[in-house]
């Protein structure tokens, strides 16, 4: 009797989150006191890096994001949260096949786009959280959210459940000025991936349409490590490529099975950060605060919140001069940026910069705040994906001689090792053989028993097979070998 272990090095389309921290040489002096623009008891997700791009600047004189609308492609976006209070005003989910929060694969309105995982709900905080109640505030906390789920209760997706929500904002909601993609596939592109394959076209056509129409796509660019290739849809040439700087130093930093920097300083490109030609834009990745993730661990590190503080700095510069184009505001973000080299890659790219960026609009200085005297301390978390891990008996399941008008069970037992949520479906190759559950979700470390159950309906020898249908990316599908007589 075989028994099925399944184990996966973080792959596989899927959420990756991207907090990016960036603490050291400003652009001008500071002069003492607080950080200003948040109310007693909140906090930026990063102080230290809403500091040095100059956020806190932007909110002191009244630029929030007010009046712009970002569509955030994540796994969905918790609207009870305090922090995100009234910030939804529409919701959408595509989870392929039955994801969404209705069983289905597709779900409209209100509820459909319920965030199982957490990862969006972040993302969507260092955009435009509200900072209510003592919460999360972000770069742009009075900007409008359209949620839009595309990843499962795992963190993962697909490059077709992407395309459907670029194509379902376009169609739908022309008021949204600024996507937010802070999810990656599996595989890196050198250069521009706009014609590689039929995904990618595909990708390609729905991020030119929509900047064709005035909306501009932020995608984080992947924690891979790689400095000369990019994950999609970062590397479509339209789509604005974001990858992650520390926001501050804070020892040395591990990216399991990705990277080691020994050090870590202010503005420094994380070695989890993929680059490349095709990267637009650097943003703050790590060390970032992110309660509604873990909250053993609320420090997280990645190129997802790079994007997302990219894409927060985007609403705020289309509040202060809404005319702005999308090749218009890419190029004022990369103008005005803070040129960072990464001795890695060999290439110098721009940080991003509010203030400069706000003063090139409205053509006078921006006055600068002190730096904060407090923030997210420790070391952070790269994040990934989580990994359901299936375990179950593979032999073959006899139920013997059994005679007609009676039943014979027997019982499997699946177990999820793993640290995600697993999905199993069974079916079976025979009408005379039923499976209860037919469809299971089991929590990490849990498990479910599976009961088979053989009620001939004819005399002679029956065989068929099981089918297990899994999320486990290591087995994806298992089977199980059926036999019984029917006497």
């Amino acid at each position: 009797m075989e028994v099925v272990r399944s184990s996966w090095a973080v792959g596989a389309i899927a959420a990756a989150l991207c907090i990016a921290t960036a603490v050291g040489p400003q652009p001008a002096a500071r002069d003492g006191g607080r950080v200003a623009g948040l109310r007693a008891g909140t906090h930026a997700s990063d102080a230290w890096g809403d500091s040095l791009i100059h956020a806190d600047a932007a909110r002191a004189l009244g630029f929030t994001g007010k009046g712009v609308t970002v569509a955030v492609l994540d796994t969905g976006v918790d609207s009870a949260n305090p922090d995100l209070a009234g910030t939804v005003m529409s919701e959408h989910c595509f989870v392929a096949p039955d994801g969404c929060p209705n069983g289905t694969a597709e779900q409209d309105g209100p509820g459909s786009a319920a965030d199982d995982q957490g990862h969006g709900t972040a993302m969507a905080g260092i955009i435009a959280g509200r900072g209510t109640g003592g919460g999360t505030i972000g770069v742009a906390p009075a900007a409008s959210i359209v949620s839009v789920k595309v990843a499962d209760r795992n963190g993962r997706t697909s490059d077709a459940q992407i395309v459907a929500g670029l194509n379902w904002v376009l169609d739908n909601h022309p008021e949204v000025r600024v996507v937010n993609v802070s999810l990656g596939s599996d595989r890196v592109f050198s250069g521009a991936c706009d014609n590689l394959s039929a995904s990618l076209t595909a990708y390609a056509e729905a991020v030119d349409a929509l900047r064709a129409r005035g909306t501009i796509v932020f995608a984080s660019s992947g924690n891979g490590g790689s400095a000369f290739a990019m994950t999609a849809p970062a590397c479509i040439h339209e789509a604005v490529a974001v990858g992650a700087v520390y926001s501050r130093g804070f020892g040395s930093f591990t990216a399991p099975f990705v990277c080691r920097d020994g050090a870590t300083a202010s503005n420094q490109v994380a070695c989890f950060s993929n680059g490349g030609t095709e990267l637009d834009l650097l943003a703050v990745g790590a060390p970032v605060h992110v309660s509604d993730l873990d909250p053993a661990n609320p420090l997280l590190a990645g190129t997802s919140a790079a994007s997302a503080q990219a894409a927060g700095a985007a609403a705020v510069l289309l509040q202060a001069d809404p005319s702005l184009t999308p090749d218009q505001l890419e190029q004022l973000l990369k103008d005005t940026g803070f040129p960072i080299y990464n001795a890695r890659s060999r290439l110098t790219t721009p940080r991003i910069d509010l203030a400069a960026a706000l003063t090139s609009i409205l053509g006078y200085g921006i006055p600068l705040l002190p730096p904060p005297d407090s923030g997210a301390t420790g070391s952070p978390t790269l994040s990934v994906p989580t990994v359901p891990t299936v375990e179950v008996s593979t032999g073959t399941v006899s139920f013997g001689s059994v005679k007609l008008g009676r039943a014979a069970r027997r019982v499997r037992v699946v177990r999820n090792t793993g640290n995600g949520t697993l999905t199993v479906r069974i079916s079976t190759t025979l009408s005379a053989v039923t499976a209860r559950p037919a469809k299971v979700r089991i929590p990490p470390g849990g498990r479910a028993t599976v009961v088979l159950v053989f009620r001939p309906a004819r005399r002679g020898a029956y065989r068929g097979r099981v089918r297990i249908e899994t999320d486990d990316p290591g087995a994806p599908l298992l089977a199980l070998a059926l036999t019984g007589v029917g006497a």
